[in-house]
């Protein structure tokens, strides 16, 4: 497998370009730089700079990378695709399809192995499956380069000629393909409709089997139960996916058409590569469950480490306690295939955000218009503060922000392109949407009053 470059305590920082945020544990956010790792061990296109900027005692990570050298990964994507046609980009579909298969059987399997096996075997068994599971999330691992980049230019330059250019786009990248998110959600919905008691609790037990992953993909979390599947229930709702007339008389511009040829599979891309993410990051938390009982470190300090620091964990519980509550922040950063994981805050913001500015942009996901209090969700233990029909502002949304994602009004993020999470669910709960815009977050509070254009993606404060 791929050989790990892990350096400590460097004295270095970085200057880059802070895209978004997430939230985060070092042991499971540690994973990404081996993604990056197998990436560029896979792919044409190539993660040039990756980093996350962890404060462990908030369990939240800014992300970042280089703008323009993505950028220059695109158009190298870009050339290619115009050269070959875009044969690499399926390809890609087709394959993450079925490792994506294959990787949840290995991991159900190993899932059940982890209480019975020896320490030695208990390490070597979660270092090789570290390896595995970044191989097959890094198959996916070109979209986060290109993906909202190309969103992007797709949408500005449609935009500059056709004023329905959002119901053209979503035409265009319309599919059959049904993401693991909407069939998790469609069996929650059976399971809040069922009024047997047996069906239900048969459902239930069906949902825990085909969806035990569904919960926060870096941060740990618990097996699923029953309680927990029925708190997911309850807030499921059917899809409101509207079907508009379709859009004749329009035309694609060469480059419009290159771009809508590889967004169309990354879809599948995308939603593969999520699904690998949350089986991933559950099974790593099964490996933390073991360590932890066997070891006697506190969950609350075994989250601090990183990945390759599990055998610490296991073999010298002592000596990685003393370490691990020192930590407070990290820095984790990719570099071409040299991998940093650096305590403290190495890495600066680029560009500061005017945080007066009055109105921004992103990308339109999914048409609709509407105005409404703003609510800053950053992660799981915001959710609580969200009320039905605020206005969702987040980084990024994942699976697990369904249950507030069903009661928003709208959605802004800060990251994401036409084929994100954000993007399929708004879509399929016809829900206004803007994404992109990189700033949502750090310009808007609690309480600001919005206008959301999701029609030609403005955002503008009103109070």
């Amino acid at each position: 497998m791929l050989k790990d470059k892990a350096r400590i305590n460097l004295d270095i920082k970085f200057i880059a370009d802070k895209t978004s945020g997430i939230s985060c544990e070092p042991f499971l956010a540690s994973i990404p730089l081996k993604v990056v790792e197998a990436n560029n061990y896979r792919h044409l296109i190539k993660f040039p700079f990756y980093g996350l900027s962890i404060n462990c005692r908030q369990k939240y990570a800014d992300e970042y990378i280089d703008e323009a050298k993505y950028e220059g990964e695109t158009n190298k994507l870009l050339v290619y695709v115009r050269k070959n046609g875009p044969k690499y980009i399926q390809d890609i579909a087709t394959l993450i399809t079925q490792e994506a298969k294959d990787f949840k059987k290995y991991s159900d399997k190993l899932i059940a192995k982890i209480p019975k096996l020896s320490n030695r075997q208990l390490v070597d068994q979660m270092t090789s499956y570290v390896n595995h599971y970044a191989y097959h999330f890094g198959l996916g691992g070109p979209t986060f380069v290109y993906e909202a980049i190309l969103s992007a230019r797709i949408t500005e330059s449609l935009f500059f000629r056709y004023q329905e250019a959002p119901q053209i786009i979503n035409q265009l990248l319309a599919g059959k393909h049904q993401s693991f998110m909407v069939d998790s959600e469609k069996l929650l919905l059976k399971i809040k409709q069922e009024k047997s008691k047996r069906q239900k609790d048969a459902l239930i037990k069906k949902y825990i089997k085909e969806f035990y992953y569904m919960g926060p993909a870096y941060i740990y979390t618990k097996p699923l139960n029953a309680s927990r599947v029925l708190k997911l229930a309850a807030t499921a709702m059917a899809s409101k996916h509207q079907s508009f007339e379709k859009i004749k008389g329009f035309k694609l511009l060469p480059e419009e058409k290159l771009i809508i040829d590889i967004l169309k599979p990354t879809e599948i891309i995308r939603d593969k590569r999520k699904y690998i993410n949350h089986i991933g990051s559950y099974t790593l938390s099964r490996f933390l469950d073991e360590a932890v009982k066997r070891s006697g470190v506190p969950m609350s300090l075994a989250v601090k480490s990183f990945w390759f620091e599990y055998s610490d964990l296991v073999f010298s519980p002592q000596i990685i306690r003393r370490k691990l509550q020192k930590r407070s922040k990290v820095s984790l950063v990719a570099v071409d295939n040299n991998l940093m994981y650096l305590e403290g805050d190495r890495i600066k913001n680029r560009l500061p955000v005017n945080k007066g500015q009055r109105s921004f942009i992103g990308i339109s996901a999914c048409q609709g218009k509407t105005t409404g209090k703003v609510r800053v969700i950053l992660g799981p233990s915001d959710f609580r503060k969200f009320k039905i029909g605020e206005i969702l502002v987040t980084d990024m949304t994942r699976p697990d922000f369904m249950p507030i994602i069903r009661h928003a009004r709208a959605i802004i993020t800060n990251e994401g392109g036409l084929t994100s999470h954000a993007a399929v669910i708004s879509r399929e709960l016809n829900i206004p949407c803007v994404l992109g815009t990189k700033v949502a977050t750090r310009i808007l509070k609690d309480g600001d009053f919005v206008e959301v254009d999701a029609n030609r993606g403005i955002i503008k404060k009103l109070k």
